[in-house]
């Protein structure tokens, strides 16, 4: 009933006004739509977390002894903290076959953590 009073003072009003009302109306209905929060992944469990680093580890694709890729190591952190991941890294932990894996990630929309996953596969905050 309101929209429909609304509608009949716009059509009253000269071009330029009307143009301009109908455009913040149309950014005001698009910013409501947007605004909306998206729905939060539940996180996993630790039986699930371990499944996947097994599955990731053992996969056929990674080499005898050649441990978790870099993209292996983003996949695990991001499902072992649910965050999104910012930036990663590898570097060598200074023993032969020690690469580990340096990934910053945003956890909760505000909070910036950094995990480090080593050839095994194994998560640790720091």
């Amino acid at each position: 009933m309101h929209l429909l009073k609304s509608v009949g003072y716009i059509v009253a009003m000269n071009k330029t006004l009307q143009n301009c009302l109908w455009l913040t109306l149309l950014s005001v209905l698009c910013s409501v739509a947007f605004a909306q929060e998206r729905p939060k992944k539940p996180a996993l469990t630790k039986p699930e977390r371990s499944s996947i680093s097994t599955r990731l580890v053992t996969s056929p694709q990674a080499g005898a002894g050649s441990g978790v890729t870099l993209r292996q190591a983003m996949a695990l952190a991001r499902e072992n903290t649910g965050g999104r991941v910012l930036s990663s890294k590898s570097f060598n932990g200074g023993k032969p076959g020690a690469q580990l894996h340096q990934i910053r990630l945003l956890v909760d929309g505000e909070r910036v953590i950094t995990v480090v996953v080593d050839a095994k596969g194994t998560v640790r905050r720091r």
